[in-house]
């Protein structure tokens, strides 16, 4: 899969998702993600995490899109939901991902 950035100018909204951004904007690859394998939930810590568009590391700040807020609220309340939720067992076997 190939990684990609557009690169923003000054009048570029950024606090509407809905509004594309002209198509001659400058495209800049950032490189590939290559997936070589599988992991079983069994094993993986990803299955018990929350993912917050808002967290970031430090030097990253978010956009003004209201967007990051209502998806922030609403993945907090959908990972409240799986955690009350019975864990059943992974689809994929943890000797499936060794193969």
């Amino acid at each position: 899969m190939a990684l990609g950035r557009l690169d923003r100018q000054p009048e570029d909204p950024t606090n509407d998702a809905t509004i594309p951004w002209p198509p001659d904007r400058q495209q800049v690859d950032a490189g590939t993600l290559t997936i070589d394998h599988i992991e079983s939930d069994d094993r993986s810590l990803a299955r018990d995490i929350n993912f917050d568009p808002l967290v970031l590391p430090d030097g990253i700040a978010p956009s003004d899109d209201p967007i990051l807020s209502t998806r922030s609220a609403a993945y907090s309340v959908s990972f409240t939901r799986r955690e009350g939720e019975r864990k059943e067992p992974s689809a994929v076997s943890p000797a499936e991902t060794e193969k």
